[in-house]
């Protein structure tokens, strides 16, 4: 998570309150199956993105796979989620150049060697989960970086989310 001027006892709290959740995940390389679920609950303006994109970094860092984050119930709770997660995870943020051309810019951790296509986005900002959007894309497996998808919390986009990964 790129360091937002939180100073180090708050930096120091997301590492443990993170790590402790780790705690409680599957490890992805055993040979045993499990399955688990997570949810981060907080008030408005209690560090939960801040949270969440720490435990995804760990997550990938683990071997975790897939990761679906459920933001809001609305498009515009969606997509402000989903520039945050892209700014702290995926590394780029869009920038508006002199000529009004939108043009991904590599931020936070999107400036270290190697971090380039850790990430694979299945969600953009313009775009939520979708039938139409699941024909354009690759089967999971054929990524070795993290796959991640921001969708609302919404029955239609859950579903066509749940067929198209099974």
């Amino acid at each position: 998570v790129k360091n937002e001027g939180f100073n180090a006892d708050v930096i120091n709290s997301l590492d443990a309150s993170t790590d402790e959740m780790m705690d409680l995940m599957g490890n992805p390389n055993s040979s045993m199956d499990f399955s688990r679920c997570g949810l981060v609950i907080g008030d408005v303006q209690s560090g939960k993105t801040s949270t969440y994109s720490g435990l995804i970094c760990k997550a990938a860092d683990a071997g975790i796979q897939v990761v679906i984050l459920m933001a809001g119930l609305t498009e515009n709770l969606r997509q402000q989620t989903q520039e945050r997660i892209e700014e702290d995870i995926v590394g780029l943020t869009i920038r508006t150049d002199n000529f009004h051309n939108n043009k991904p810019t590599n931020v936070g951790v999107g400036t270290l060697p190697g971090w380039e296509n850790r990430v694979t986005t299945y969600t953009l900002y313009e775009d939520d989960f979708s039938k139409s959007r699941a024909k354009s894309m690759s089967a999971i497996g054929t990524h070795k970086s993290i796959v991640l998808f921001v969708v609302k919390k919404n029955v239609p986009v859950l579903t066509h989310l749940l067929d198209w990964l099974t």
